[in-house]
């Protein structure tokens, strides 16, 4: 899955097989993806993410000092990745929970084949990034509805000090925002902390 700039996506491969680390990156070559570190426990996932910039990470879930599982939680509380693979032995359903419990958005098990392996990691990804743009939307929405409460209260004090009609106070706030080179929220909020130190 390359993206549309030709851009590949960068991946950390953590697994102790060092084995299991070369099938995987001999596995995507010629793909969308690109190994940008390989560890070989939890804890070294976790530093290496730190230090670069990586889209996704493919745990091994039992790794020594730390596992999968630990390492995948503090990637993405973090925000050192956009999503995270695990990789087990173990099809199991306490397996798959915990994966799901963690954050992961797949797993793999081993051994791994390519076609297998390429359409997880696409899966992955894709689910991650609408995710992504799902959150950003209501961020932004939320933005939206509390910058409109902001001018909505500053409207009402303009139409009582300035006894003016609705229209009016809101032709007030849009030429003040002209006037000081400034957005109709700051307007707002300037007007909201003013009035309330008055009536303080």
């Amino acid at each position: 899955m390359a993206d549309k700039a030709n851009k590949k996506i960068k991946l950390i491969i953590a697994d102790d097989d060092i084995a299991v680390r070369r099938a995987f990156r001999k596995c995507i070559e010629n793909s969308g993806y690109e190994i940008v570190a390989e560890a070989s426990d939890g804890m070294s996932a976790v530093s290496m993410a730190r230090e670069m910039k990586a889209d996704m990470a493919v745990l091994d879930i039992a790794m020594p000092a730390m596992d999968g599982l630990a390492a995948s939680k503090v990637m993405l509380e973090e925000g050192l990745v956009h999503c995270t693979v695990m990789l087990t032995s173990f099809e199991t359903e306490d397996y798959v929970e915990s994966a799901i419990k963690c954050g992961a958005e797949g797993y793999v098990t081993k051994p791994f084949y390519r076609e297998q392996l390429l359409s997880v990691l696409d899966t992955s990804f894709a689910e991650s990034r609408e995710k992504y743009l799902l959150k950003k939307d209501c961020v932004n929405l939320k933005k939206k509805i509390e910058s409109k409460e902001l001018a909505n209260k500053a409207k009402l004090i303009i139409m009582e000090s300035k006894n003016l009609d609705e229209n009016g106070a809101y032709t007030y706030l849009r030429e003040m925002s002209k006037r000081k080179g400034i957005s109709v929220e700051t307007v707002a909020e300037l007007i909201i902390a003013e009035w309330e130190n008055r009536i303080e």
